[in-house]
């Protein structure tokens, strides 16, 4: 027996190799035996017998019912079904349509993808390279080799060829395999999906009034004169009159002042109603506003939106290789598309772009392994708009500051006429008094700017009243330097004008770049050339930069044409270094050299170190033209807590010593109480989660129904994550759509489960969202659905349960056997609900049993959901 398995192996692997890919099956025996929990510390085995055709593998875990694996074997390889095993073990996983990209979350939560064109598995920053022949395709399933599959999830396993057995570590990532907590709830299952953000839109809900948020700073400052000052600022921000209500107020009281030493008074106020889904009118704006640098009280509309467009349109991205050679498009290690260059060796793909720099790397591959990596970067001009879109704004207000009130006003106007051009018009208007007009009041600036491909861009402006052009061009070329030139100002009038141009160059880890500017007028001229340089080696970060400076002036009074002009020239170098030599402890050195007079003008040393997590030190030590008589010494000492934060600054010159210190932090007031914090709040978002006891399960907080702790809870928005211990979120940008997912599994060991996991909220200014989550009883609810062929295009199905009573809502997921699986779900009347977009996307149909469904304490299944395929309409 031993030696016609050795020789089936054998003549398996001569198969493989001569590339017929032949992949037989096999059948398993049972191998944990019995029914009892594993413990921590067990492992689970899968055991086979001698590879045959017979039958598929079964698999037998204890806790588990027995299921059929389908594994297959070729030659001494063990090859596991992917969707099948990962549904086992609870990983979340995906196959692309053409069965080339293979995606998921292993079990430390990471994201990894398989990319059968390149080889190559993708594990958050890590690659990892593996044979062709690892990953098969039979009958339309994907197989992967065992070993690769278990670095790829994550999983601890061996597989012994000689016995024919699998055996899996126990983890505790992996509930199926180490199978419990007491109740028999899945810790690993994710029942919640992240990308809901972007794909619907989040509720805004508006009130009256709301509690308020409040950030303060309270200043103290000692000169070497013995004068004495304090000061207070205090600014509040809440909901009022269903929009926000912005009102700050400073104080101070100085010694050794005639008169009233004390002074306070409200700074500034405004309120703002958002309509974030507009795109006629997003802001209105009553208060205090700034107009052309002055503050003014007065009202502004815009349609500009709240969260800066990410992006538009797509872009040709074309480049040229050898004839015929194969060319892979990444972002970043990730794959996006392959393409073959044609006769003539051009290729092209296309690209979203978006605002900003969008880097993307292209590999080209030669028929005998040639590699040739080309780097890419296409970026737009912030002020474009896409094509067909508008923006706005026009605001106006009374400078009250001013003996003789001064009306000031501002609009702008920008169109997208085409993706790569962009048109417009600022204008500012400036009156004496209201009821005055005049020509000179007004003063518009039209515009356009004018994306040219790549990383090129162009803008041009002309001021109406001073007459005057003005304009830039700035691109990236390759090797990533960068270079803009711009004219501020033309004036074909007066002569006059000034420009500017700037320039980077990275070599390895030193970039060297240079800006300038030329300024021409009637009494003379200006010229600045200033050299850079900047790096970071061997643990020093550095940089440095060399000024020179022309100047020529006319005899005062005088036109350059009938007086000479007298030069000015002077040149001085600046350089900086950064070490830090161990963890939280800082030194830098500044210095600064006149050439003209040949002698260093000025030298500072700083060090920062950082005690602990709270506390920190800064001392400091400036000597002006190198007279160390006249040096100056400056001590800084930080303190970090929760609460507040605090820094007091004392510092001693020859004239003697100063002293400035100040403290700051917010306070959010919600029903939980006062929560402070050591940051300024005001103008940001809060969310609060706080947890509770839902004895009855009626979603409602009862009296009695105790408070619990609140759960680790993970908030999302484009480009971004934070993760909350508690539950608390101070400082959350406004004017965000963020997901909102909270830890179901904190109190599984309970049975306690909360009626709702996933949030989507819209974040305002100075905003408070307090959720509380009923935490009840909770069961594991599975169903079934017919029929079976149409396996491969549940698998993955989003789906819930919504309570009939509460409206409490339970993710579900479908694995690739047809299994529905809810878990925590609480006892009553709910409906089952699909996703219609994801249905339409895979031409399903499907057909819900009617009337609800009951979940009680003894009844946990589903009715049979049953689908069909969907096509033109008409079900096949």
């Amino acid at each position: 027996m031993i030696n016609s398995s050795l020789s089936f192996r054998s003549l398996m692997m001569l198969l493989l190799l001569g590339g017929l890919g032949i992949v037989m099956s096999g059948r398993a025996i049972a191998g944990g035996g019995g029914t009892d929990q594993p413990k921590e510390s067990e492992i689970i085995d899968i055991e086979t017998l001698s590879p045959s055709e017979d039958g598929p593998v079964r698999v037998d875990i204890p806790g588990i019912a027995s299921n059929d694996l389908g594994a297959r074997y070729a030659g001494d390889s063990l090859f596991l079904p992917f969707l099948a095993f990962c549904d086992m073990l609870r990983i979340r996983t995906a196959v692309s349509d053409d069965r080339m990209t293979l995606s998921g979350e292993n079990i430390s939560g990471a994201p990894f993808e398989i990319a059968r064109r390149t080889s190559m598995v993708t594990i958050g920053d890590r690659s990892i390279a593996f044979p062709g022949s690892s990953i098969r395709v039979v009958a339309g399933e994907i197989y992967i080799e065992s070993s690769l599959l278990s670095a790829t999830i994550g999983i601890i396993s061996n597989y012994d060829p000689a016995f024919l057995k699998l055996t899996i570590s126990a983890d505790e990532k992996l509930p199926v395999v180490q199978l419990v907590r007491r109740n028999g709830h899945y810790g690993a299952l994710v029942t919640t999906t992240g990308d809901d953000a972007t794909t619907q839109e989040a509720s805004l809900e508006r009130a009256i009034f709301s509690a308020p948020v409040i950030s303060w700073q309270l200043t103290n400052s000692l000169n070497a004169g013995m004068r004495q000052s304090y000061g207070g600022f205090l600014r509040l921000g809440q909901e009022f009159l269903f929009g926000i209500l912005d009102v700050s107020a400073v104080g101070g009281y100085q010694t050794n002042v005639p008169g009233n030493p004390f002074t306070a008074r409200i700074d500034a106020a405004s309120w703002r109603y958002q309509l974030p889904g507009s795109s006629l009118l997003s802001q209105i704006t009553l208060g205090s506003m700034e107009i052309a640098q002055k503050r003014v009280q007065g009202i502004d509309l815009t349609n500009v939106p709240l969260t800066p467009r990410e992006g538009f349109g797509t872009y040709d991205l074309q480049g040229r290789t050898q004839p015929t050679w194969t060319v892979e498009l990444y972002d970043g290690a990730r794959l996006v598309d392959v393409t073959q260059a044609d006769g003539d060796g051009r290729y092209h793909f296309p690209i979203r772009t978006g605002y900003g720099t969008v880097d993307r790397t292209t590999r080209e591959i030669g028929p005998h392994g040639e590699i040739v990596m080309q780097n890419h970067r296409v970026q737009l001009d912030a002020t474009m708009l896409p094509a067909g879109e508008f923006d706005y704004e026009i605001g106006a207000g009374i400078d009250s500051l001013k003996t003789t009130s001064m009306m000031n006003g501002r609009g702008h106007l920008a169109i997208g006429l085409f993706d790569r051009l962009t048109v417009g018009a600022d204008a500012q208007y400036g009156a004496r008094k209201i009821n005055e007009w005049n020509r000179d009041s007004l003063d518009a600036t039209p515009f356009a700017s004018l994306w040219m491909g790549s990383a090129t861009s162009f803008n041009v402006r002309y001021g109406v009243r001073s007459r005057t052009f003005g304009g830039s061009l700035s691109t990236i070329l390759p090797n990533n330097a960068t270079v803009r030139l711009g004219i501020d100002s033309l004036s074909i009038g007066n002569r006059s004008g000034s420009g500017t141009f700037a320039g980077t160059l990275p070599i390895g880890a030193i970039t060297i770049g240079a800006t300038g500017g030329y300024d021409k007028r009637s009494f003379g001229d200006r010229l600045t050339v200033e050299p850079q340089f900047s790096g970071y080696v061997e643990g020093i970060n550095f940089m440095g930069s060399t000024r020179y400076t022309l100047v020529r002036e006319n005899v005062s009074g005088a036109d350059e044409l009938t007086a000479p002009a007298t030069a000015t020239r002077s040149l001085t170098s600046d350089l900086r270094l950064m070490i830090t030599p161990a963890t939280g402890l800082l030194l830098s050195a500044d210095a600064r050299y006149d050439h003209n007079v040949n002698r260093i003008s000025s030298l500072d040393f700083s060090t920062y170190y950082r005690l602990t997590d709270e506390l920190g030190i800064n001392l400091s030590y400036s000597v002006p033209e190198l007279d160390w008589k006249h040096g100056s010494v400056q001590a800084q000492l930080s303190i970090d807590l929760n609460a507040v934060r605090v820094s007091t600054t004392a510092g001693y010159t020859g004239n003697g010593v100063t002293n400035n210190s100040f403290a700051q932090g917010s306070l959010i007031i919600s029903p939980s109480g006062i929560k402070a914090f050591n940051t300024t709040s005001v103008g940001e978002s809060a969310i609060i989660i706080l947890a509770f006891n839902d004895r009855n399960g009626n979603g409602i907080r009862d009296n009695g129904e105790e408070t619990m702790a609140a759960p680790q809870t993970r908030i999302s928005y484009p480009n971004s994550q934070m993760i909350s211990e508690d539950g608390t979120f101070h400082s959350l940008p406004a004017n965000r759509s963020c997901a909102v997912d909270i830890d179901r599994w904190l109190y599984a060991n309970d049975n306690l489960f909360p009626a709702r996991s996933h949030f989507l909220i819209y974040t305002q200014p100075s905003g408070l969202e307090v959720i509380e989550i009923p935490f009840s009883q909770g069961y594991d609810v599975t169903g079934a659905t017919q029929p079976a062929g149409v396996a491969g295009l549940i698998h993955g199905l989003r789906l819930q349960l919504i309570s009939s009573t509460t409206g409490a809502a339970y993710d579900g997921e479908i694995f690739s056997d047809g299994t529905i699986f809810f878990a925590g779900v609480g006892t009553g009347q709910y409906r089952i609900v699909f996703d219609d977009e994801q249905l339409t996307a895979r031409h399903l149909a499907v057909t819900i049993p009617s009337g609800p469904v009951t979940i009680t304490a003894t009844e946990h299944h589903l009715p049979t959901v049953e689908f069909r395929r969907v096509d033109d309409g008409r079900g096949k």
